[in-house]
């Protein structure tokens, strides 16, 4: 996340990687609570990089590995 927001705009296509591999970082259930947030714009961090669609759906097929979170 750090190197997202580090990364300058002008390297769009490193941009893109990191937040293409993002997902795959996100073992415990506070990071894939962090990942949900971001994909509904909630953190703070990461709020200038939204999410495209195909990590949209990263986010969602990791959301349900959470044990507290509802199929709703």
């Amino acid at each position: 996340m750090k190197l997202i927001k580090e990364t300058g705009a002008e390297h769009k296509n490193r941009i893109v990687i990191l937040k293409s591999k993002l997902p795959g970082f996100t073992g415990s259930d506070k990071n894939k609570k962090i990942l949900l947030d971001w994909r509904e714009g909630k953190f703070e961090l990461l709020h200038d990089h939204p999410m495209t669609i195909g990590q949209e759906w990263s986010a969602v097929v990791t959301a349900f590995t959470l044990k507290d979170l509802s199929n709703e």
